[in-house]
């Protein structure tokens, strides 16, 4: 897409320039769990425009009609009758313009498109387009229409994410077969995909036929920042481009489009900011969690080991300091205490440390008593 300029010839060769950037606000609302392993949801989104990343609301912008391209493109399987008419009936809609002019704000919101009118108004319900032609039309309202259910793993991780039912279908009504009507087929937009600025792309057939193409590193590299302990995503940036395959055509409005892979509009999606209770958790398990868990398994060692001690010391006292245990050894000392010395003419009895004077008795130099009271 270019700005129009004075005197601008339109070429084969398309500009990729005049930003208009857009922020989108996603939350998840109406949660149900199911007993089959699956959560239905639908989306909160709100979008706003960005102006420090956009040119005004009100700039004009000269953008290929993508509806026109994309029938043009596919008209090839026709049979020759029928794309004669068809080119008859779009030059008189288009006076032979493959681009239209629009403000940045129509751009991504919506503005009218002929072609687009005619689908809305005539197509069949289930397969009707929106009413208007914009890149993020119909994104911007307070809740989104449809409810979708995905797997969340608990019957089997191989299922985790993948999407279920849309709007209790399992099927989509676009098509009669699969793989093309199955849900999980339709995950994948038939849309051409590259990262922002045909960033890595080596094929000159698809750079060389674009100017303004100026890919950087640092803007349009998608990546990941990971906790090397956990492995929980910190930061997470996915940049990618959404481009049309046109083919040339002989159809009059658009016979100067030359085949190629147009670039219309590149999204960058992510998480930059984590919850307050996430960051708690990475916190705890990757500061407090190291010194906390040796020291919480020393004190418990240390813990067992006094309880073992404890339960020794209980055990022995039981064992050796018995009542009877401790009459017999009372009963011991006092034998081994019972004895009186003979010093000269007075005699000591030494009884439970207590002394008493002795008459005068032969000398004899020490006699142990004995309490049998059969020796005197």
């Amino acid at each position: 897409m270019t700005k129009p300029r004075a005197g601008r010839a339109r070429s084969a060769q398309r500009v990729w320039s005049a930003p208009a950037g857009g922020m989108e606000a996603m939350e998840k609302v109406n949660i149900k769990f199911h007993e089959n392993g699956t959560v239905s949801f639908q989306h909160n989104k709100v979008l706003r425009f960005v102006p420090d990343m956009s040119v005004r609301r009100d700039s004009k912008l000269i953008v290929p009609n993508i509806p026109l391209l994309t029938l043009t493109s596919k008209s090839a399987s026709l049979p020759h009758i029928m794309r004669i008419a068809l080119s008859m009936g779009l030059k008189t809609l288009y006076k032979g313009h493959e681009f239209t002019t629009v403000t940045a704000d129509e751009l991504l919101f919506g503005y009218e498109e002929q072609l687009i009118n005619l689908a809305h108004r005539f197509y069949p319900r289930g397969k009707r387009p929106p009413a208007k032609m914009g890149l993020l039309i119909g994104r911007n309202t307070s809740i989104m229409n449809d409810v979708e259910t995905i797997f969340t793993g608990h019957t089997d991780m191989k299922d985790f994410g993948l999407l279920s039912k849309l709007n209790g279908q399992d099927n989509l009504p676009y098509w009669e077969s699969e793989p093309c009507n199955s849900i999980r087929a339709s995950e994948d937009a038939p849309i051409y995909s590259s990262l922002p600025h045909y960033y890595g792309v080596n094929n000159p057939e698809i750079t060389d036929v674009v100017e303004g193409l100026k890919p950087i590193k640092e803007k349009h590299e998608p990546y990941i920042k990971l906790q090397q302990k956990i492995g929980v995503p910190l930061e997470v940036l996915i940049r990618i481009q959404l481009n049309i395959k046109v083919t040339q055509s002989n159809l009059t409005p658009t016979k100067k489009f030359p085949s190629m892979y147009f670039p219309i509009m590149w999204v960058e999606e992510g998480a930059e900011e984590l919850p307050d209770y996430l960051i708690r958790w990475i916190y705890l398990c990757t500061t407090l969690t190291p010194w906390l868990v040796p020291v919480c398994s020393y004190g418990i060692i240390a813990f067992g080991a006094l309880m073992l001690l404890s339960i020794f010391f209980r055990a022995y006292r039981k064992v050796v300091f018995t009542r009877d245990n401790i009459e017999r050894g009372k009963r011991k000392i006092l034998r081994r205490g019972s004895s009186f010395f003979v010093n000269g003419q007075h005699r000591l009895l030494i009884i439970r440390d207590s002394y008493t004077l002795l008459q005068n008795q032969p000398e004899i130099a020490e006699t142990s008593l004995n309490p049998d009271p059969e020796i005197s």
